[in-house]
């Protein structure tokens, strides 16, 4: 959706049907086309102005619509109601620094086991949490209008998710611990094409050492966090047999993969 907001004009017919579909799947199938419309409507303001910006924008600006109907028809009806998010300064530093900045260079399996919450955690968070704004404040600034929106359009997305999250109350302490969720893919993302904006050739030498040196220790995070553990032998078997030997009425918890999750069997 976005790349196609960002996409010179093309007249060509399959072109022009290729894009509008797309977006009419993209405006119908969440509300992620709210927060793109100010993309489309400062994109077809930025010269050169045309007629397909001009449909571009309209077709955002319907499925916008059409998704606030929804929202306001169905609003609150799969969130927790009245739901404690425990938000604070603390907190937010906290859940920047962790689930932005530090995941996708260290790894979630690195990084998901802090909390970040003792005295020595709570400074490593400020640290990083300064540092990931600043670098994104500074790309905001120097960047091209195509990567100044989708910052924008990113921290729209962080704002909403945690402004209204989904998640069992506490909320924000628990997204803390959520790693991989959707409400921070597009943070992350942001965070990434910041730092690879970092090599452009126009940049000093200093600054260049820099992001090359934060994708290195992204090289890391992603070796932590390639493929999936392997399962580990619960002996499914032993539960089953006392499973079967259990009178009736009787519950049977059976552990399983990943850690964490079980099952619970009621012997009829």
């Amino acid at each position: 959706m976005l790349v196609i907001l960002f996409a010179e004009p093309d007249d060509r017919a399959t072109w022009k049907f290729f894009d509008y579909l797309i977006l009419v799947f993209a405006a119908l199938t969440g509300p992620f086309i709210i927060l793109a419309v100010p993309v489309a409507v400062l994109m077809f303001f930025a010269k050169p102005r045309n007629q397909r910006r001009l449909e571009v924008c309209l077709i955002a600006v319907a499925g916008a619509v059409i998704q606030m109907l929804v929202l306001f028809e169905t609003a609150g009806v799969d969130r927790p109601v009245h739901a404690a998010r425990d938000a604070s300064l603390q907190m937010l530093i906290r859940l920047l620094a962790k689930q932005v900045f530090l995941a996708p260079l260290l790894g979630w399996r690195t990084i998901g086991k802090y909390s970040l919450e003792s005295k020595w955690g709570f400074r490593v968070a400020v640290a990083a949490a300064l540092i990931g704004i600043a670098i994104e404040l500074f790309v905001l600034l120097k960047s091209s209008r195509y990567l100044k929106l989708f910052l924008v359009f990113a921290a729209g997305v962080l704002a909403v998710s945690l402004a209204n999250p989904t998640t069992a109350p506490p909320q924000w302490p628990n997204l803390l611990g959520a790693g991989g969720i959707r409400y921070w893919f597009f943070p992350m993302l942001a965070f990434v094409a910041c730092i690879v904006w970092l090599l452009k050739k126009s940049n000093p030498v200093w600054l260049r050492g820099a992001g090359s040196l934060l994708l290195l220790v992204m090289l890391f995070g992603l070796i932590q966090d390639w493929g999936n553990p392997r399962p580990k032998d619960l002996r499914f078997q032993d539960y089953a047999r006392q499973f079967e030997e259990a009178p009736s009425g009787t519950s049977v918890v059976i552990p399983l993969n990943p850690e964490g999750w079980s099952m619970e069997l009621m012997k009829r």
